[in-house]
């Protein structure tokens, strides 16, 4: 298998192009890709999105391009963000151990990143499903104006 960005921007384009839906599901389409790579079902994110979007009657291969947004280089950026985002809904002023912890980032490990990260699950899941949802949003909203300014 061949997986390159160049691949699935062509591959993306293409199935832009076929899909007859209207703007509005196919924005929705795009929103909720980037929703579920967001999502923390890691490991489960793109067996769900398909079956969901099977069940919404979605375009499929759309959904499965936009969830790879959870790609190694933005990982880190995601889990970051959910768990800051979470830290400040659950009103932790110092946003919890893991950010106080990034603030001496020479003197941490993975180990303890990851220890830190477990102790405040909810936190991250809360924030995980924050982010996923306004970055739905944001996809939603950028595809739907990018495809009304293309008509």
């Amino acid at each position: 298998m061949n997986f390159s960005i160049k691949k699935l921007r062509t591959d993306f384009k293409e199935q832009i192009k076929l899909e007859l839906a209207s703007p509005k599901k196919l924005s929705f389409t795009i929103g909720f890709g980037v929703f579920m790579g967001i999502v923390p079902a890691w490991g489960f994110q793109m067996m769900i999105a398909f079956a969901l979007a099977q069940l919404m009657k979605l375009n499929k291969t759309l959904v499965i391009i936009a969830s790879n947004i959870s790609i190694p280089p933005l990982i880190p950026f995601i889990l970051l963000g959910s768990y800051w985002i979470g830290g400040t809904i659950l009103g932790k002023e110092d946003g919890g151990p893991l950010i106080q912890n990034l603030k001496n980032i020479s003197d941490v490990t993975l180990e303890d990143f990851l220890n830190d990260l477990g102790a405040d699950f909810l936190q991250y899941v809360m924030g995980a499903f924050i982010l996923a949802f306004m970055m739905g949003a944001i996809a939603y909203l950028i595809t739907w104006l990018l495809l009304k300014l293309k008509k």
